[in-house]
């Protein structure tokens, strides 16, 4: 797991990811390279101006091995915490909402009433960011 010594967010990060966003949104659902883990570490880089995710860029290539690979490396939320996010109770823009589906820890970007995600059946896309919190296991992470 990398880890950096501080973390925060870049000047102009706001349009920084908006403009991010308008990139991803359509690209088709890939895993290792467009699933909603590495999704978040996309966003997490634009945000920050770190190069982490291609460190985990192509690791995986299916849900099996995309779970053994969290399982076994390192978890969405474990790596946001190493890279300084904490866990807040409401989400702002720039949030991640980390979410368990079939054993693999699922992210989303938070856009404020909308987040940005992506889908095996429908790529990348927006979400309704309410819809994502009615998941039990969802958590709020922020980048400092």
């Amino acid at each position: 797991m990398a880890g950096l010594e501080t973390i925060n967010k870049v000047h102009g990060w706001p349009w920084k990811l908006a403009a991010w966003s308008v990139k991803r949104i359509g690209k088709p659902f890939s895993w290792g390279e467009t699933d909603c883990a590495i999704l978040c570490l996309e966003a997490f880089d634009v945000m920050t101006g770190a190069h982490q995710a291609e460190l985990y860029r192509a690791r995986y290539r299916s849900l099996r091995e995309a779970v053994k690979f969290q399982r076994d490396e390192v978890s969405l939320p474990d790596w946001l915490r190493s890279m300084g996010c904490f866990t807040v109770d409401r989400s702002e823009l720039g949030d991640f909402i980390v979410v368990e589906r079939d054993g693999f820890q699922c992210g989303h970007v938070c856009f404020g009433s909308k987040s940005l995600s992506t889908w095996i059946d429908a790529g990348v896309n927006a979400c309704q960011t309410e819809d994502v919190l009615t998941f039990p296991s969802a958590r709020i992470l922020r980048v400092p």
